[in-house]
């Protein structure tokens, strides 16, 4: 802050309207920075048996993803939720479950727009995969971090073995990316997400897991 009002006094006092010109700038770059990595308060939704969301921004696709494309799910066939961020979305990521971190892989690429399917299978990402146990159902959970046009660094400060609780903050994509949700496909997962949805990270119910307790309060 004293340096942007250091900057700001002596582009006034350079020479007024290029002053006044200048210090807008820097005002509204500061501005945006300030914005885009922010990091607001989250009221986490109770529930044991919920999978949020693990970044904002609009769900782009849901697929099946078969064994034979993936190498890190030990032979199953996951559902993947893409999530799209812009450079206006918070770009927080946030643990979708409580969960075990087993793997942590990072790989180098390109830098298509997250949009694009290229991006998905050539951009620079990091997926980490985890094991959870809900309600004595374990199952294997990913997600991933993959940088888009205008990001140029991942940020994850998460190994293997950590314990993660759900709504926990634990990396960034900066300026623009995409996200992505791996659950493994089985009747225990009741997928609640829809292409085209906005979702807020560590808020948003992409699934639920259908326990004996989740069935008789749907009855009820």
């Amino acid at each position: 802050m004293i340096l942007l009002s250091g900057a700001i006094m002596f582009c006034l006092s350079y020479n007024k309207i290029i002053g006044v010109t200048a210090a807008s700038l820097i005002v509204l770059t500061w501005l945006c920075i300030a914005v885009f990595f922010r990091s607001p308060a989250r009221n986490i939704p109770c529930g044991d048996n919920l999978i949020l969301a693990p970044a904002d921004g609009v769900i782009k696709d849901i697929e099946i993803i078969k064994a034979d494309q993936l190498e890190f799910f030990h032979g199953y066939d996951m559902i993947r939720i893409g999530i799209f961020l812009s450079v206006f979305d918070v770009h927080i990521n946030r643990i979708p479950t409580d969960m075990i971190i087993k793997e942590r892989k990072y790989r180098p690429g390109k830098k298509y727009d997250a949009r694009s399917p290229q991006a998905i299978t050539d951009n620079e990402s990091m997926l980490l995969t985890g094991e959870c146990e809900i309600s004595g159902i374990k199952f294997l959970i990913g997600v991933r971090q993959i940088s888009g046009a205008i990001a140029r660094r991942i940020v994850c400060a998460v190994e293997p073995g950590m314990r993660l609780r759900r709504g926990a903050t634990y990396g960034m994509i900066k300026f623009g990316s995409r996200t992505e949700l791996f659950l493994p496909v089985c009747n225990e997962i009741s997928i609640k997400a829809k292409t085209g949805q906005r979702v807020y990270a560590g808020i948003s119910i992409l699934a639920e897991i259908i326990t004996t307790r989740s069935l008789d309060k749907q009855r009820k």
